[in-house]
């Protein structure tokens, strides 16, 4: 049914929280694992009905919204698609923050204004890789240990206004935010050797592109949507109609979940430091409602009339791994005469979801969801064409070229469950879904990686037990954009309780896992793997661009640890709140839409974060790669993060 409490989570980008001893847990958002910080929800006294949240138990409970949040500290990899990221993971206690509420005597409208402003500073503690390649922002752009790669002061304001009318309330909600990042903006690494309106550079990327710059210096329309609350036949109804966000499913710090085949993102956000999750899900213009069935069971629908794109992260910067997409971007690959032939673009129509909540009562009020998505890929594949009767720019090599395509489409399937374990303070949930023919899904090793670059695009001869097809032009052979069936399923265990061993008031611990099946993939085929010379280039790895079309495995698996503490008023009326998160990619590689795991990546992140009166907050914090293993292993960086709430 509808909750129409006065905490309400749609603020916060986050679908339900769940309350332990005193303590909102509140979901983490899914893809690339991030986790927010200084996730900000604002009380309305129903000014605002944002999210149908299902009725739990707990609901009646009165307990204040104050929540530890995982923020990322960059950590996921990508998988399948040209692109690279990374997911900050750090844990944070919130209170809800103080908007500005006020009324106007014009049939009872009310309304509230609430701005977050941050400044944030990261410095990379580790010398770059050799491994990196000479197109990645980490190669030769911020390659030193020492080199602060992002100094960004932005801000978030979130405002609403709502009015009483006879059938129930009526409104309208916006977010907006602005980002200017002085060392990716104004710092001394302009590049002089760039791909710039239509100028392709030779050679080492020097700096960031005047095209990627534009993206520290930004101003964003994230939310904007009217929505009414009212009742059909005595049965809650909600209905938005704008730019907004959907949250399905069971999700928290690892990916893989229905969400992430629901919503958009800002990759780059996720890289900057101090960013919040309500920065990085980015809204689609749509119809969304809710409709209480009975008082334990509401259907859900939405439809999209305005497909967008995910923001990758801009050329040159910190975390860019290669400059063939993302702001800035070179289209070319004029080193080995292979042309971008362009990019298919998805429909602009075509995407919606239906999901079916039921509570169960006798379960401790467990929330039983079913869901349906039809969406559109937010991020590209690229499909490499090889072809030997092709002109090719260069002289002496095979006509080659790739294409950029955003795959229509894509169907998912999921069933999740939500609960807490009696009295104990455990709370559990899961989730369970399927891609059907997930458009990535290929299972050729490395074939476009660094090592293999020349060799798959344009100058190796297939292995010689191998004759090329030439009507095969589709694609390298050996490696279509394959699709497979995807079985994915994630879900943590959390406990949390007042007071306990390390003498803190309040403390958290979650574990959380992400397994994942590919049906049919059987590791690929003796022609994966392209030679130059004999070598076979698909066992070479480079960090930079084996995402960018590695194996995905069969089977794959990872899990996250997160301990988080909080000793309220501990010294100058401040609120101390250390946290300490361990992520292991176990086995396996996963297609970046599907989850993104790396086989044997690592990462520790130690943060404490410093809280005055939930208004001022400062956190630091550190990130560690153990080992050579994954993307980011030269990587580590520190941070810290100021912010105001007003």
């Amino acid at each position: 049914m509808l909750d129409k409490s006065s905490e309400t989570d749609y603020f916060a980008r986050t679908p339900k929280n769940i309350k332990h001893g005193g303590v909102a847990l509140y979901k983490i958002n899914d893809n690339l694992g991030v986790v927010s910080n200084n996730n900000n929800l604002v009380k309305t006294d129903n000014l605002f009905v944002n999210e149908v949240t299902r009725k739990k138990a707990t609901s009646n409970k009165t307990t204040s919204v104050k929540a530890w949040l995982a923020k990322p500290a960059n950590v996921f990899s990508f998988a399948g698609t040209a692109a690279v990221g990374l997911v900050t993971i750090a844990a944070l206690s919130s209170a809800p923050a103080n908007a500005i509420q006020f009324d106007m005597d014009v049939n009872n409208v009310k309304g509230f204004v609430d701005t977050t402003v941050t400044a944030s500073m990261a410095v990379s503690t580790k010398t770059a890789s050799p491994r990196r390649g000479s197109s990645s922002g980490r190669s030769n752009v911020f390659n030193h240990g020492g080199d602060i790669y992002s100094a960004p002061l932005s801000f978030i304001t979130d405002a609403g206004l709502t009015m009483k009318n006879s059938w129930g309330d009526s409104g309208i909600f916006t977010r907006f935010g602005y980002l200017y990042d002085f060392v990716a903006r104004d710092g001394a690494n302009k590049c002089t050797n760039c791909f710039d309106g239509g100028n392709g550079g030779a050679g080492t990327l020097d700096g960031i592109p005047n095209g990627a710059r534009t993206e520290y210096n930004k101003f964003t329309l994230y939310d904007l949507f009217v929505y009414t609350n009212f009742q059909i036949a005595g049965h809650y109804t909600s209905l938005r109609v704008g730019k907004q966000v959907i949250n399905w499913g069971e999700s928290s710090i690892m990916g893989g979940g229905i969400t992430q085949m629901i919503n958009p993102q800002d990759i780059n956000k996720q890289t900057i430091p101090g960013s919040d999750i309500k920065e990085r899900l980015l809204p689609q213009e749509m119809v969304y409602t809710n409709f209480e069935i009975t008082p334990n069971t509401s259907l859900e629908a939405y439809y999209v009339w305005n497909h967008r794109r995910s923001e990758f992260i801009p050329v040159g910067s910190f975390w860019s791994p290669f400059d063939l997409i993302g702001q800035g971007y070179n289209p070319d690959i004029t080193g080995v005469g292979t042309i971008s032939t362009g990019t298919d673009k998805a429909s602009r129509s075509g995407q919606w979801g239906m999901a079916l909540h039921h509570i169960i009562e006798g379960l401790n009020y467990a929330d039983l969801g079913f869901y349906y998505v039809r969406s559109h890929a937010f991020l590209p594949t690229l499909q490499a064409n090889w072809d030997p009767r092709q002109t090719s720019p260069v002289p002496g090599f095979p006509g080659t070229s790739y294409h950029s395509v955003y795959t229509d489409d894509q169907d998912t399937y999921a069933i999740s469950l939500n609960g807490e374990v009696g009295d104990t303070g455990v709370s559990f949930q899961t989730e369970a879904n399927l891609k059907t023919d997930f458009y990535d899904s290929r299972e050729c090793q490395n074939l476009f990686g660094l090592g293999g670059i020349l060799g798959a695009l344009g100058a190796a001869p297939f292995p010689a037990s191998y004759t090329p097809n030439y009507p095969h032009v589709g694609g390298v052979p050996g490696c279509e954009n394959q699709a497979h069936d995807i079985y994915t399923w994630i879900g943590d265990f959390t406990y949390s309780i007042g007071g306990g061993p390390f003498g803190a008031d309040k403390q958290s611990y979650v574990f959380n896992w992400n397994m994942e099946w590919v049906d049919g993939a059987d590791r690929g085929d003796p022609t994966d793997k392209i030679t130059v010379g004999g070598v076979p280039k698909g066992l070479e790895r480079s960090p930079s661009v084996d995402q960018l079309d590695r194996l995905v495995t069969d089977y794959s698996w990872g899990y996250v640890m997160v301990a988080a503490f909080e000793y309220n008023n501990l010294f100058w009326n401040l609120n101390v709140k250390p946290s300490f998160v361990w992520v292991h990619n176990v086995e396996g590689y996963q297609a970046f839409n599907a989850g993104a795991l790396t086989e044997n990546q690592r990462t520790v992140r130690a943060g404490v974060t410093f809280d005055y009166q939930s208004k001022m907050s400062l956190e630091f914090a550190a990130t560690h790669w153990p080992g050579k293993d994954g993307t980011w292993s030269d990587a580590d960086n520190v941070s810290a993060t100021f912010k105001y709430s007003f």
